[in-house]
C-alpha cells in the first residue's frame, strides 16, 4: 500500500493468463508457495477444456476466450475494490471493520514459515532461514502479531512472506 496525500495505490498480484514458476528449493531466496493462474480454472471448469480441439483455430478461440473472461474477473475485481473505497471512505470505523473480518477468516494458530528469517540457518548451513511463527493476532494497524514456535518470542510483521 503506498499512500500520498488523499490518494493510496492497493497493490494486489493476480495471474490471469500465466502462472510464474517459483522456486520450491528450501535454499532459494526466490521460494514461495507454487503459483497459479485465473485461466487455470477457468480452462479447467470449461465445458470445452475435456474435448480435444481439432484444429489450431479452435485451440486460438478457446484461449481467446480463456484469456477474456480472466481480463473480466480482473476488471470486477478493480471495480469491487473501487466500490468499497468508497463506501468506506466516510465511515470512522472502517479500519477497525477490516481487522474484525480479517481475524474471523484467519488461520490463527496455523504454523508458518517465515521466509528469510535471519534468526536459523538454512539446512546448506547458510545464514538466513525459515523460522516457524504462529499467527495469534492481528494489531490494529494492520500488523500479525506472531509467536516464534522455538523460542515463544512474539513479534509483529507487516511485509514478511510467509510460506
Amino acid at each position: 500500500v503506498s499512500i500520498t496525500e488523499n490518494y493510496f495505490l492497493i497493490g494486489i498480484g493476480i495471474n490471469y493468463k500465466f502462472a510464474p514458476k517459483i522456486d520450491q528449493n528450501v535454499n532459494s531466496p526466490e521460494r514461495g508457495r507454487e503459483s497459479t493462474c485465473i485461466c487455470d480454472y477457468i480452462s479447467s471448469s470449461s465445458p470445452s477444456s475435456s474435448t480435444p480441439s481439432t484444429s489450431s483455430s479452435d485451440e486460438e478461440e478457446d484461449s481467446t476466450r480463456i484469456a477474456q473472461k480472466a481480463k473480466d474477473l480482473g476488471i470486477t475485481i478493480a471495480n469491487d475494490i473501487w466500490d468499497w473505497v468508497e463506501m468506506q471512505a466516510n465511515w470512522d470505523g472502517a479500519a477497525e471493520a477490516v481487522v474484525r473480518n480479517f481475524e474471523h477468516w484467519a488461520e490463527f494458530g496455523q504454523e508458518l514459515a517465515l521466509r528469510d528469517s535471519t534468526s536459523t540457518p538454512r539446512p546448506n548451513g547458510s545464514a538466513g532461514g525459515d523460522d516457524i511463527v504462529i499467527p495469534i493476532s492481528i494489531e490494529k494497524d494492520g500488523r500479525l502479531r506472531v509467536k516464534n514456535k522455538s523460542n515463544g518470542v512474539e513479534r509483529l510483521l507487516c511485509a514478511d512472506y510467509l510460506l
